[in-house]
């Protein structure tokens, strides 16, 4: 059928405006996953192709490619919420220890180097429940000493203080502690 405009335009060509948007959605979601925004576009792309799957409009292949980018920020923030869930219980520990160990390094490492002996407030890094903590990244508490003194004595291990509700900026130098993040 000719339009006014001198254009045909057919029912198969013509693209559903949910499955547009569920593309759109989905793109911008993967886009803007840097910045935290695309965890509220997700939804929206999934709804909106699930939503033009559903009521069969035209535009399938955008409602599933919609479908799909919307899924795969979803996967990667419950991935990583089930990976940080995991040392949610420990937090409070590894904050103030770790805050101990920066403000105290040079008498912590000079020690420690001297004797191999842990300080007496990271003996408990020996024990359960820390011990099983640690070697299911396939860590100990040495392994993180000695990597957290090569931090040290190259001078890239920074104070790092924690304050009274158990919270703060915590900047671990990339190559003091490799842990394979296995959940």
């Amino acid at each position: 059928m000719n339009e006014p405009n001198g254009y045909s335009e057919s029912t198969e060509n013509k693209k559903s405006g949910l499955s547009v948007a569920a593309l759109v959605f989905g793109l911008l979601s993967i886009i803007l996953s840097c910045c935290g925004v695309g965890v509220f576009l997700a939804p929206i792309a999934i709804l909106l192709a699930i939503i033009a799957l559903a009521t069969k409009k035209n535009g399938k292949g955008f409602a599933i490619t919609g479908l799909i980018c919307g899924l795969i920020p979803t996967i990667l923030v419950v991935t990583f919420v089930i990976a940080v869930s995991s040392i949610l219980p420990y937090r409070n520990d590894l904050l103030n220890d770790y805050s101990r160990i920066t403000q105290e390094q040079d008498t912590i490492f000079a020690e420690y180097e001297s004797t191999g002996q842990l300080p007496d407030f990271l003996q408990k890094y020996e024990e359960e429940p820390f011990k099983s903590f640690l070697a299911k990244y396939d860590v100990t508490i040495y392994t993180v000493m000695d990597s957290l003194m090569a931090a040290h004595k190259q001078g890239t291990l920074k104070t790092f203080s924690v304050s009274g509700s158990g919270s703060g900026t915590l900047e671990i130098p990339a190559s003091a502690v490799l842990i394979s993040v296995t959940a």
